[in-house]
């Protein structure tokens, strides 16, 4: 997962493949630091770009498929990456480890968001977008923001409500308010 992060940041950073996703950022007033803090991304319009670059470093597809990065085609003689023409929100734990991933769609593709499956270690209804960035912010006011989606944490933080989060696309569960009470009151 921390490989994907790294490789989505790259294309990202690419001047041809990730213009789309920079030109997406510009448009919605996002910053530089703002992309840097939240580790952005881009999965690039390719049915196997992310699977042939970490294949490349030694990742078996099935790996892949078990982190939630790829999927395997219904005829079952290959896989295929999950996010394709996507602006990429890595997804953390509260150690700052890669669990998960957001593709925003830059095109008309649907679903709009695509979060990464259920995986051994990322349970959408137990993972709130964001908060291991916004803990210190959530312990100083002892109070959490939460808000409907990435972007709109990555606003926040941008004009200083730096204890946003959000629910990752899903209606806010038990689980997840249970782990934002332990680190706030409000």
């Amino acid at each position: 997962l921390e490989a994907a992060a790294a490789f989505f940041r790259q294309q990202l950073a690419d001047p041809e493949r990730g213009k789309t996703a920079r030109d997406y950022l510009a448009r919605r007033g996002v910053d530089a630091p703002t992309e840097e803090r939240f580790r952005l991304g881009y999965a690039a319009n390719a049915w196997d770009a992310l699977l042939r670059t970490l294949g490349n470093k030694g990742y078996p597809p099935a790996l892949l498929e078990k982190a939630g990065l790829a999927q395997l085609r219904q005829s079952g003689d290959g896989h295929y990456d999950l996010f394709r023409h996507r602006l990429m929100f890595p997804i953390v734990d509260l150690q700052d480890r890669v669990v998960a991933f957001g593709g925003r769609a830059l095109d008309d593709s649907e679903p709009k968001y695509l979060n990464s499956r259920e995986t051994p270690v990322f349970s959408k209804g137990r993972t709130v977008y964001a908060l291991s960035w916004a803990r210190d912010e959530i312990r100083r006011r002892d109070e959490i923001v939460v808000v409907e989606g990435n972007m709109d944490v990555l606003t926040a933080h941008q004009f200083g409500i730096t204890n946003a989060v959000a629910s990752l696309g899903t209606a806010l569960t038990a689980e997840q308010v249970l782990t934002m009470k332990r680190l706030a009151s409000r």
